[in-house]
């Protein structure tokens, strides 16, 4: 008797816990857990952050320190114990408001590796596959953006978000290896603290992310004291405080993210041109940058004319941007309409931290096949495989799929191109604008 109450209580267990797996469920952290540390994560801009390399056998940081801490070190090991550590050379800039920016760059890593290093307590990352990889896709965090910024109670709403964002990412697929963020992840690009909040949550001691400058992060270069991004395209004409557009290479994957808010496109251009040179073979070309030029706008967007043509010319596979604070998947588009095959996938975030949602329109633009508001914090899945990205659209707050799609491709794009009239005149004049900046600096 006995042994058959137990076996009915093992079947009992076994199914909760098979739907405690299907249920919809919370993975929020509570306020009040959240006000136990807020001192030091609103305050503590010393946290140090991670960066993609420019490919994966490289992994960038960076942290802040005061100015009276004349020595720094960086140790990296392949055990918790840190035995047969190596210390790696620390690159510092002196900032007049915010003491030394600190930035490293760990080499020569191994894949499908993990890596600890000490950071108040030790912490580790996993470099993960170049055949397979999953990249969680945000946009708009946008720390202060839900009432007053002055106040705790909107910064702890947003951060708060934000981090409940991460967790419920990472409770649906441990394996997330690469953040990237489309901008705007902060309200007031000045704020120190706002950032803190932005870079503070814990698992982002584990996972390295992109960011791309935001309208709300482009005319401060707080946004690159707190990076340390890799090939950072210096040749910009048209450049913003806050720091440089740049790219990177994972897998099959070529990353180019762009600063939007440089309506000069030759600039642009160049920076494509010159990561599709340095990585020549990558099957997928995907921009991330801020402006979505397929939302829910069914005017005419500014932006449109001026980045569709550049996409189209570079044979760009896939687009990741946000702005507007709502969920747009477009169709394949070429020349500004819809095709089957062979154009470009305009993939727009919502919010990740619940900040402000935009409005839901009274119909769904021509040019999309989604277009929702589901006035919750999202976030968005992409699952790196051979010759394809899958891609999950899911709520915050139910890990519930809302959207799901799929991209394929075979082989690389073979893009012929060639300079424009204005595109050569641009490089004659620019070149020699860079040579006497290097004459003189």
């Amino acid at each position: 008797m006995k042994q058959r109450s137990t076996r009915i209580l093992s079947v009992l267990l076994a199914i909760l816990l098979f739907c405690s797996v299907l249920l919809p469920c919370s993975f929020a952290a509570t306020a009040e857990e959240w006000d136990e540390n807020w001192d030091r994560i609103k305050n503590d801009a010393s946290a140090v952050s991670m960066f993609p390399g420019s490919d994966p056998s490289s992994m960038n940081f960076t942290w802040l320190s005061p100015t009276k801490d004349c020595v720094v070190m960086f140790e990296i090991a392949m055990d918790s114990s840190m035995k047969n550590g190596k210390f790696l050379k620390v690159e510092r800039t002196h900032t007049a408001l915010y003491g030394w920016k600190n930035d490293v760059t760990a080499e020569n890593l191994k894949s499908n590796t993990t890596y600890y290093y000490k950071w108040s307590k030790t912490y580790s990352f996993n470099t993960g596959s170049d055949k397979e990889y999953n990249v969680l896709f945000v946009s708009d965090t946008q720390i202060g953006r839900s009432g007053d910024r002055k106040l705790d109670e909107v910064l702890k709403h947003d951060s708060l978000g934000w981090n409940n964002t991460l967790e419920a990412a990472v409770k649906y697929e441990p394996d997330i290896s690469l953040i990237i963020s489309a901008g705007d992840q902060v309200e007031t690009g000045i704020t120190q603290a706002q950032y803190n909040l932005f870079y503070n949550p814990e698992l982002m001691r584990s996972i390295p992310v992109a960011t791309a400058i935001g309208n709300h992060d482009f005319y401060y270069p707080l946004y690159s004291i707190r990076s340390n991004n890799p090939n950072r395209f210096d040749r910009e004409l048209l450049q913003c405080p806050a720091g440089k557009g740049y790219y990177f290479k994972r897998g099959e994957a070529l990353f180019i993210v762009l600063n939007s808010n440089n309506v000069l496109t030759y600039d642009h251009e160049e920076l494509i041109k010159e990561a599709m040179n340095f990585y020549p073979d990558a099957l997928w070309r995907v921009v991330v940058m801020h402006y979505s030029i397929y939302s829910r706008k069914e005017e005419d967007n500014f932006y449109r004319p001026l980045f569709s043509k550049m996409f189209d010319k570079y044979d760009i596979d896939l687009v990741l941007s946000g702005h507007d604070h709502i969920y747009t998947r477009s169709a394949l588009m070429r020349g500004n309409e819809k095709v089957k095959s062979g154009g470009t996938l305009y993939l727009e975030a919502n919010t990740a931290s619940g900040c402000n949602y935009d409005g839901q329109p009274d119909k769904t633009p021509w040019y999309a096949e989604k277009c929702i508001q589901l006035r919750t914090p999202t976030y968005v899945l992409l699952n790196f495989s051979e010759g394809k990205i899958s891609i999950k659209a899911l709520r915050s707050d139910t890990n519930e799929i809302f959207d799901s799609y799929e991209l394929t491709k075979s082989a690389p794009s073979k893009t012929e191109y060639k300079d424009s009239l204005l595109q050569k005149i641009y490089l004659f004049f620019a070149n020699r604008i860079f040579e006497l900046r290097d004459i003189i600096f």
